[in-house]
């Protein structure tokens, strides 16, 4: 007997969107993109007809494309914050190993 398996979509939703994306924002032909990208001209097409026939699907995308951005731009301030925080405990190192006096006058090198 034969193992039957479900239906597994080859694309995930995100690659059918940013497909669609890219024929609306390119002047080339439908089948050019699909071309590029490796898919059938039909599956193409039926992506586009699905997001015209459901507006809200794209909005959707759209608003996880303007959480994705933020998330590039919290990531970016992320890394920018941790080389400031190098460079600060490099300069406080530096500030430290520096000879202190201590009580007696005698010079000091702190660790």
């Amino acid at each position: 007997m034969p193992i039957i398996r479900p239906y597994v979509a080859p694309y995930s939703p995100e690659f059918r969107h940013q497909a669609v994306l890219l024929t609306r924002s390119r002047t080339v032909p439908v089948s050019h993109v699909a071309r590029e990208l490796g898919i059938s001209n039909d599956s193409l097409r039926d992506w586009i007809t699905l997001a015209r026939r459901d507006p809200r699907q794209l909005h959707e995308r759209t608003l996880c494309e303007t959480g994705q951005a933020e998330l590039v731009r919290l990531r970016a301030d992320k890394h920018r914050l941790l080389r400031e925080i190098a460079i600060l405990r490099d300069a406080l190192a530096l500030v430290a190993s520096e000879a202190t006096t201590n009580e007696t006058g005698q010079a000091v090198t702190v660790p």
